[in-house]
């Protein structure tokens, strides 16, 4: 990739700082002086630009991002060009990437963990409704807010669903997270998004990865042929229900899976209800694997019923395979 050169300005934005770095482009802090608020600037490596296709396909989807406006959707506010590198500005989001909770072991309560989750699938139904996957949900391009709130982001690569460009051979995500159709060139459409969900939850409540391998080769293998272990497996106190929410969400076969996120969100409330009733099941046990206590600063452990912040946008890289370069 080539970075995009320091900048004092973006458009119409003033550029404070650089918050985050990825493998497509850099992401800065950015000030808005007509409406008085901080915004999120993702300016894309100069390849992008320079590709007619690429940069047709960019313009193309930020514009349809930008039509989603959903509290668990991070919004788009403008997409254009600058000293020759296209950038999407988007809302500031303060708080922490699930990546990042991930990697610390936060040990968040279960109905958290599952709130979070049913966010990001409020959002994709939404999405979804609207003609759009997002063709690659993973955990850094899920942002948790300081009130415990969680917004997907990166729509930026999302295509439409009626889109010539879901039939171009090119298979864009990223592999720990992808389904099968997407490694094969079948058809993408809402349930390829479960099957990441499904892996991101795995993730996220038992803190290992459902496929895993030494190389590329195995990861893809392992989701086109092999089950992960069960939850039961890794698990102590594992509420009855959320081994079957996870398994039907990483059926192999898109017919086998929820058929919409409204109703694996539905699936998962009805196990968070479990939870909460039962009080003792709430905080489930990864065995062999102590949690750390590193936390992210100011991250509640219970849901508040309040409106969502506004939140910063990290960035998070895309891998792209087959027919385009791996970035």
């Amino acid at each position: 990739m080539s970075r995009p050169p320091p900048l004092d300005k973006i458009g119409k934005f003033q550029i404070t700082d650089l918050v985050g770095e990825g493998a497509m482009g850099v992401v800065y802090r950015g000030y808005d002086p007509v409406l008085n608020r901080y915004v999120a600037i993702k300016l894309m490596g100069a390849g992008v630009s320079r590709e007619d296709q690429l940069r047709t396909r960019f313009l193309r989807e930020a514009r349809a991002a930008g039509s989603l406006q959903h509290p668990s959707i991070v919004t788009i506010y403008d997409c254009g060009e600058a000293s020759g590198h296209l950038f999407i500005a988007m809302e500031y989001i303060e708080g922490a990437d699930l990546a990042d909770l991930i990697q610390h072991r936060d040990p968040l309560p279960l109905h958290a963990k599952l709130d979070i989750i049913i966010d990001i699938l409020n959002g994709l139904q939404f999405a979804h409704e609207k003609g759009i996957v997002h063709r690659d949900i993973k955990p850094a391009n899920i942002r948790v807010s300081h009130d415990g709130r969680a917004k997907l982001m990166d729509f930026g690569i999302a295509h439409l669903h009626a889109s010539d460009m879901t039939k171009s051979g090119m298979l864009i995500g990223t592999p720990d997270y992808m389904a099968p159709e997407q490694i094969d060139g079948g058809d993408v459409s809402a349930c390829t998004d479960i099957f990441s969900v499904g892996t991101v939850l795995y993730e996220f409540i038992t803190y290992q990865r459902p496929f895993q391998g030494s190389t590329l080769h195995n990861v893809l293998y392992k989701v086109m042929n092999e089950d992960p272990p069960t939850i039961n497996s890794l698990m102590d106190r594992v509420p009855e229900g959320l081994e079957a929410v996870v398994a039907r969400a990483l059926v192999k076969d898109p017919a086998g899976r929820f058929q919409s996120a409204e109703e694996m969100a539905q699936a998962l409330t009805h196990v968070r209800g479990q939870i909460t009733g039962a009080g003792e099941a709430e905080t489930i046990v990864v065995r062999k694997t102590p949690l750390t206590n590193i936390r992210p600063a100011d991250l509640p452990t219970t849901r508040r019923q309040k409106k969502p912040k506004k939140a910063l946008i990290a960035a998070g890289a895309v891998v792209i395979i087959g027919t385009a370069a791996v970035t």
